[in-house]
């Protein structure tokens, strides 16, 4: 199968040959060569030709300008200076101006005569006149109307002396000026020259017709006039690449006549201006489409006489495959192709040894491999402990011969986890997948190892139950969880000796309890001097025995307050309490130890009373293990502390206990609150320890629902934390 797909694969590539290749990416590259040489080329030339024509079209707006404001401050000084001469001796200079038509005198009482020029009276020019009325100094106004831009007018007042007399008013034709202003003698078919102004508060632009005859307002046929035209009559010039008032994209220069309140717009289609440089890039790219082909077609054939025996060496090197080593050489080009077509004959023959000394090194690897498996294999189902093991997603990849006698099923593999290891708590209720011990494991990548029984049991197809120890470990993979391991094992038998072992002790230490209470009684009473006076070394002698009357008492009661525990007899009864009584209760009865030691014990506490949902004697045996633990290995003339605190967002109090004694050694933190285990310092500092004060509050804690922790340097000190829920109507 594999040499078949090898072989596909060998075919797939000789269909892109090396001379295809080169015939095709060299065709690309000189495509995208003359391609980049037309755009630039057309860039550059299009960018050239608009500087060119801009300039011509700022040289033209400048001309119009310049006629248009030398003719008309002509015509406004010949009339200013008429306006002074009462006596009109200079009417003539004004009537021989390019375009008058005639003269109008407007006297303070609003009769006008004309002065020169047409007689026939035009009703436009009297309304204009009538506008002129008042106003000083020379005033200019186009008349535009539907047929155009005919005329326009030049107002100026008549002066005698200082006083007014009247006004003056010129009228000229606007034709002959305006087809000055407006022709052109551009080689340019699209080279046009507007005016523009403002009248009435509307914007007028003004165009010749082909013929010159006449001048008509533009009309924008459903387009903005040209944008350049409000910064032209604003004051501003230059030129614009802009849209013209038919919506053409044009090139335009425009200036300002601020004398006139005109503007002067030449323009010209920038399509006009494109056509050479889109000629010059079309024959760029034939003529580079020409020696594209012709190029690429040397290519090609060049490439074929060099390309031939190297595939003539590449169908040789096809047909080598394990097992199938032939290799004979057929190159002789006396160049690089027959160098490489003698190495690879050589190459092939070290490959073939090389080939035969690898599958002998994986048949002695396969086969010590095989045999490993089979002895890891036997081993794992030689156990005398059950052993799962589980993929990420908790999918039982293994299981061992042990696993499916405790279980009472042989279909382990593939199943998830907590369908096939159905596990009850102590109370008998199946633990949810989710809280399944090995799911949480691989969840949280931390082992599943707990301190003491929890009380865990397995039920099987057939309803029977069996108690379980189980041992989960993750399996990792740097930081990475991929996996579980889980040991369980059958501890029916072992906790049935347990539960014996308990209600063992429970009746020893009931039977011990009645002889040590009537021991310290007759003690007490001997102390009383009740059987008469007993001299100092009997009263030494009976006190030592009370002392050690009382060590037993207490030895007695801790036992029974374990097996009780232990077997489930102490009975918990939660009530609303409040946590600081408690704490001022269990520090009153160790008065006497305080003393003696000279400790001091601080009490750090809100005023505020901190209610809790507890067992009000199974706290206070907690509390009191950790003042006697406290008290008993701190140095003397040192303190105690006991601290609370609650955190409602949390809903829990902390009750914390901190000494400056010992410590506890790092090595040995792990077995803290172990039956009947003491740290090696705390045996030097005291000899009548019994090792259950720990172990019996950390089951009263889990009892009660809250939870132990601890913190301790050796030499330094330690803090014992217990975290209680607070009571929900307390906050």
């Amino acid at each position: 199968m594999c040499s078949k797909n090898r072989a596909q694969n060998r075919r797939t590539v000789r269909r892109s040959s090396l001379r295809t290749s080169l015939f095709f990416e060299s065709f690309a590259l000189l495509a995208l060569t003359v391609i980049a040489v037309s755009v630039v080329a057309f860039f550059l030339s299009w960018n050239e030709l608009k500087i060119r024509t801009t300039s011509q079209l700022q040289s033209i707006a400048e001309g119009k300008e310049a006629l248009l404001e030398a003719t008309v401050s002509r015509q406004r000084e010949q009339l200013s200076i008429l306006g002074r001469d009462p006596a009109l001796t200079n009417l003539p200079s004004l009537t021989t101006l390019v375009g008058f038509r005639q003269l109008v005198r407007v006297d303070a009482s609003g009769t006008t005569t004309v002065l020169a020029g047409e007689q026939h009276e035009s009703p436009l020019a009297d309304a204009l006149l009538q506008s002129m009325r008042g106003r000083e100094g020379t005033v200019f106004r186009p008349i535009v109307t539907d047929a155009g831009w005919t005329l326009y007018i030049i107002a100026a007042p008549q002066m005698n002396g200082s006083l007014r007399t009247g006004t003056l008013v010129a009228t000229f034709d606007a034709l002959g000026l305006a087809a000055r202003i407006l022709h052109t003698d551009s080689a340019a078919k699209t080279t046009e020259v507007l005016l523009a102004t403002m009248l009435d508060g509307e914007e007028i632009i003004l165009r010749a017709d082909d013929t010159l005859d006449r001048i008509v307002p533009v009309l924008s046929a459903g387009h903005d006039t040209l944008s350049v035209v409000k910064d032209a009559l604003g004051g501003k010039e230059g030129v614009a690449d802009t849209v013209d008032y038919s919506g053409i994209p044009v090139l335009a220069a425009y200036r300002s006549i601020p004398s006139l309140g005109w503007a002067v717009i030449a323009k010209i289609d920038r399509y006009e201006v494109q056509t050479p440089t889109l000629k010059l890039a079309t024959n760029l790219a034939g003529t580079g489409l020409m020696i594209i082909v012709f190029l690429s077609l040397s290519t090609f054939f060049l490439g074929r006489r060099i390309v031939g025996p190297l595939e003539e060496l590449a169908e040789k090197l096809d047909g080598l495959e394990a097992k199938r080593w032939k290799f004979t050489r057929s190159v002789f080009t006396g160049n690089e192709i027959e160098v490489v077509d003698a190495a690879a004959d050589e190459l092939t023959q070290r490959l073939r040894k090389s080939h035969e000394h690898l599958e002998s090194l994986v048949a002695d690897r396969t086969k010590e491999l095989q045999k490993q498996l089979a002895e890891d294999t036997a081993i794992l189902q030689s156990m005398d402990d059950g052993l799962i093991v589980t993929d990420a997603q908790g999918v039982i990849t293994y299981v061992n011969r042990m696993t499916e006698v405790l279980t009472g099923r042989a279909d382990g593999i593939g199943k998830a986890i907590a369908t096939f290891l159905s596990i009850a708590d102590k109370e008998g209720t199946i633990i949810d997948a989710s809280k399944h011990p090995v799911m949480s494991v691989l969840r949280t990548c931390t082992s599943f190892h707990p301190a003491t029984d929890p009380q865990l049991t397995l039920k099987k197809p057939d309803e029977s139950i069996t108690a379980l120890q189980l041992r989960v470990t993750p399996i990792l993979r740097g930081k990475e969880c991929i996996g579980s391991v889980t040991v369980l094992r059958d501890i029916t038998e072992e906790r049935r000796i347990d539960h014996m072992k308990s209600e063992f002790i429970t009746l020893v230490s009931h039977q011990l309890r009645t002889p040590l209470s009537s021991m310290r009684w007759y003690l007490e009473m001997l102390i009383a001097d009740d059987a008469g006076p007993l001299n100092d070394d009997q009263r030494e002698y009976v006190g030592q025995v009370a002392t050690s009357n009382a060590r037993m008492v207490h030895l007695v009661n801790a036992l029974l307050n374990v097996s009780r525990i232990e077997l489930g007899k102490f009975q918990v009864s939660a009530e609303t309490i409040e946590l600081q009584k408690i704490v001022h209760g269990a520090a009153a009865s160790f008065d006497l130890e305080l003393k003696q030691k000279k400790i001091d014990l601080v009490l750090d506490m809100p005023k505020k009373e901190i209610g809790i949902r507890s067992d009000k004697n199974l706290l206070e045996l907690v509390l009191e293990n950790f003042l006697s633990n406290a008290i008993k290995y701190s140095h003397p003339e040192t303190s105690v502390t006991v601290k609370i605190s609650e955190d409602r967002a949390a809903g829990t109090a902390l009750l914390s206990v901190t000494d400056t004694g010992i410590g506890i050694p790092e090595a040995q933190k792990e077995q803290i609150g172990h039956k009947l285990f003491r740290g090696s310092n705390a045996k030097i500092s005291d000899t009548d320890g019994n090792g259950l004060g720990l172990y019996i509050s950390r089951i009263a804690a889990e009892t009660v629902g809250a939870t132990l922790t601890f913190e301790s340097t050796e030499n330094k000190g330690t803090t014992f934390s217990l975290v209680i829920p607070l009571d929900p109507k307390s906050h």
